[in-house]
């Protein structure tokens, strides 16, 4: 099942530009049905996936952008980063790490280092390797990033009291 998602995925994206694909809206998956016929876990799969194209889509974008100029500074970096961050969500929670307020500290340095503290929801979360290691895909992907460390640290502790709003309202804390 999972490869065929892929497949679908892989068949209805294939050929089109960036921006085409991050414009576009994947309506069809529920019109035909797919979407309330796949458990839970397939559904969030499916999201995920149709999420992480999108990503590279726009990596891919920004790295075209990022190529008609020389230098990025280090505000520009930091911005980057965060962006890449609110493209990062753990598998079971439907809110990017960034806004669930997981990122304690984003370091940027001269040399565009990027070094990244982090918490998980909580100290035994199965997905942080998973997690983590997304973390510093999609940080090294930006352009002119050197180096990416990320840290897992658990002081402060985590609570709901450090997710955005936006975070809150999507997950009808509000």
């Amino acid at each position: 099942i999972t490869k065929g998602i892929i497949s679908l995925l892989i068949r209805v994206y294939d050929g089109h530009t960036p921006d085409e694909i991050l414009e576009s809206e994947i309506d069809f998956i529920d019109t035909i049905g797919l979407r309330s016929n796949l458990s839970p876990t397939r559904a969030n799969g499916l999201v995920s996936m149709m999420k992480q194209i999108k990503f590279y889509a726009l990596a891919f974008k920004e790295k075209q952008a990022a190529a008609a100029e020389d230098k990025y500074c280090v505000e520009d970096v930091q911005k980057n980063v965060i962006r890449a961050l609110k493209q990062v969500f753990d598998p079971e929670i439907p809110v990017n790490v960034y806004d669930l307020g997981l990122v304690y500290k984003i370091e940027v340095d001269d040399d565009k280092n990027v070094t990244i503290d982090m918490t998980m929801t909580a100290p035994s979360c199965p997905m942080a390797d998973f997690i983590l290691e997304d973390v510093k895909e999609k940080v090294e992907s930006i352009d002119g990033v050197k180096n990416v460390e990320v840290n897992l640290v658990f002081e402060p502790e985590w609570n709901k009291d450090m997710m955005s709003e936006e975070a809150k309202l999507e997950l009808g804390l509000l």
